[in-house]
């Protein structure tokens, strides 16, 4: 179900890149575009996730957190970055040389789809480590 979520995200999105004019698509194509924008979007509910969990750590990690804090951001932006493009890359693999493919997806309700499934995501994301600290409040 997810998986199917995903791969209708990136077709709508590889739909709007398709019909753009030449001059306006990305350097990487309309392909490349597709796939980068997905991959950002599958990296925002694990950056909010990872976000929330750290949030929710125990106080005894406090000082430890803060002392290391731009090695775990750094490694934790590259964990989350490379684990969606690999979920990215898998799913839209056979997508790549059929752009026939995302015809079924060229509507203006598509693209409406698109842009509500992004805010969503968005939004829901974002909400997640601030419920977190929401959480940790009120059971303390």
């Amino acid at each position: 179900m997810l998986t199917d979520a995903i791969k209708r995200y990136f077709l709508r999105v590889y739909a709007a890149e398709l019909s753009q004019p030449q001059d306006r698509q990305a350097h990487w194509g309309a392909f490349g575009e597709a796939a980068f924008q997905t991959v950002f979007l599958v990296s925002l509910p694990l950056g909010g996730i990872t976000g929330a969990v750290i949030v929710l750590a125990p106080s005894t990690l406090d000082a430890w957190l803060t002392v290391n804090r731009s090695a775990i951001i750094s490694g934790i932006a590259a964990a989350v970055f490379t684990t969606s493009y690999l979920i990215v890359r898998r799913l839209v693999r056979e997508f790549r040389g059929s752009p026939q493919s995302a015809s079924p997806y060229t509507s203006r309700r598509d693209r409406i789809i698109c842009n509500a499934q992004f805010w969503g995501v968005f939004v829901s994301s974002l909400s997640l480590p601030f419920a977190a600290a929401l959480f940790g409040w009120l059971v303390h």
